[in-house]
């Protein structure tokens, strides 16, 4: 499955990720395949993972990054779809990039 990470504590080592379906998984930063991937976790980094259900709720398991080359693709600017239907609430910097996206194929056009 893929999400976005929504909030991440560095201090403590854990953090949650906003789901495709919508639900909130928590995550330690252990669950990460690799090692070197913890240094770049950051809040909105899009991530896959294997879903699991604990009596505590919803948890991700076995986390990688998403390249960027897979969120270019992930993403298209161009369609009707917005990243905010991905991400519940959704990112105001994707938002912005595609408003100006769309601004300029509309001044182009």
């Amino acid at each position: 499955m893929q999400g976005m990470i929504s909030t991440y504590l560095a201090g403590k080592g854990y953090g949650f990720i906003r789901g495709e379906d919508q639900k909130d998984y928590f995550f330690r930063k252990e669950s990460f395949l690799d090692a070197l991937e913890v240094g770049r976790i950051a809040d909105e980094v899009l991530v896959t993972f294997e879903e699991c259900v604990t009596p505590k709720g919803y948890r991700a398991n076995r986390l990688s990054l998403v390249s960027r080359v897979n969120v270019t693709t992930f993403v298209r600017l161009d369609s009707p779809w917005r990243l905010s239907s991905f991400t519940g609430s959704g990112t105001k910097r994707a938002q912005a990039k595609c408003a100006a996206y769309r601004g300029q194929r509309a001044s182009a056009g």
